[in-house]
């Protein structure tokens, strides 16, 4: 497949259309089917994104949020966009959101573009393995520093994960900006978040982010156990658990603190 670099005009116009959008009056907020929200500028990003990708990729599978073109094939490559991330924070005029496009092939990540408009950081994986991570044009380096796990340590995590963990003894500290593939991006970063937690997220909700953070050296976990796979989800079912992502020393010290809820 050719670059995914040839798909940035678009998403850059994605973005500008979204921040158009962002904290205006009325921003045509209404509720899916399945109790998620969406509004005027969720639509307007797909309707940009979607004829810009086909244009480049014209036989390809695309599965977003709001549509599905093509049909999933587990054995090609499927590319999952998702036209705002963290649609109830720019619902509520927090920054915290992102337009996100991953590719899937075989069912692992292979590339990814993730775009936080309101703070101006594009993130680009492109499709060559040996390249690095893009943040803001300049390259990423590979986590291979392990800070220590302690009282210092800073997990991104899910707004309801309270809901369905106690986390016990956990001395750390826990943030969430609003956006799934935001949070995945930022521990991407090596610099000041060591892991990311989300809930039971639909596949493009974080395709483009997971693909960035396994270039940079980085695992993806479900909670119970085992690698996050998508070729049994798409294209519209949610992940089957929630998912850890970051080093994976990380990663188990942080679901040794976690403790699922009774209900």
């Amino acid at each position: 497949m050719k670059s995914l670099r040839c798909i940035l005009p678009a998403v850059e116009e994605a973005s500008r259309i979204a921040l158009q959008f962002f904290r205006k009056a009325s921003i045509g907020t209404t509720w899916k089917p399945d109790g998620s929200l969406v509004t005027d500028a969720d639509l307007a990003v797909d309707e940009l994104l979607i004829p810009a990708i086909l244009s480049e990729y014209p036989t390809a599978n695309v599965v977003s949020e709001e549509r599905q073109i093509g049909q999933f094939s587990p054995d090609g490559a499927t590319i999952l966009v998702d036209p705002i991330d963290g649609t109830s924070a720019f619902a509520s005029g927090i920054p915290g959101f992102c337009i996100s496009v991953g590719v899937v092939m075989n069912g692992q990540p292979v590339a990814g573009v993730v775009a936080a408009p309101a703070w101006g950081i594009t993130w680009i994986c492109d499709f060559d393995p040996d390249s690095p991570v893009l943040r803001g044009g300049l390259p990423l380096s590979r986590a291979t520093s392990l800070r220590p796990f302690d009282r210092q340590t800073t997990v991104l995590v899910d707004s309801k994960l309270h809901h369905r963990y106690d986390l016990g003894t956990y001395a750390g500290r826990c943030r969430s900006f609003g956006s799934t593939a935001l949070h995945l991006c930022l521990v991407a970063d090596n610099e000041a978040f060591s892991v990311a937690h989300t809930g039971r997220v639909y596949p493009w909700d974080v395709a483009g982010a997971h693909a960035i953070a396994t270039r940079v050296g980085l695992k993806a976990e479900l909670v119970s156990g085992g690698p996050m796979m998508y070729d049994s989800c798409l294209p519209d079912q949610r992940l089957p658990d929630d998912i850890l992502l970051g080093h994976p020393n990380h990663i188990e010290a942080f679901r040794a603190y976690m403790r699922q809820r009774i209900r």
